[in-house]
């Protein structure tokens, strides 16, 4: 059993952590796009399912979370190289993140053309590991 001091202190860790890998750029002044897109190389992007791109079409909100299927999840496994791929990912548009400081970010992608989203690789946490940065 986990106490609270040191379920604080893991999300200390993990958070030091995240920005220690987010290049400079998105932790000083929020992330930086190009052409609609993030504007560094290591990301992964899905194609949505009917049913998730109704979802964003019908009920979109900055940071809404879609469940992935096995699929989405097991490219971004491969593609991120982690060993536990997230099963949700957070939603946002481009203007939603530009600019603003996004430290505290997992487990997230912004919306790009044709039905697809694109997230960066060195925010994908587990579910259990982004837990702590819902709390």
């Amino acid at each position: 059993m986990k106490t609270p001091i040191l379920h604080a202190a893991r999300a200390v860790l993990l958070t030091a952590l995240g920005l220690s890998l987010c290049p400079g750029e998105a932790r000083a002044e929020g992330y930086t796009f190009k052409d609609g897109h993030f504007d560094f190389p290591e990301v992964t992007r899905l194609t949505l399912t009917k049913e998730q791109a109704k979802l964003l079409e019908t009920s979109f909100k900055p940071g809404i979370k879609i469940s992935l299927t096995k699929a989405q999840s097991a490219q971004i496994r491969a593609e991120a190289r982690v060993k536990e791929a997230p099963t949700k990912l957070q939603i946002y548009k481009v203007e939603n993140l530009e600019g603003d400081c996004t430290c505290g970010l997992v487990n997230f992608a912004i919306i790009i053309e044709g039905g697809r989203v694109e997230m960066p690789h060195y925010q994908v946490v587990s579910d259990r590991e982004a837990a702590y940065y819902d709390e």
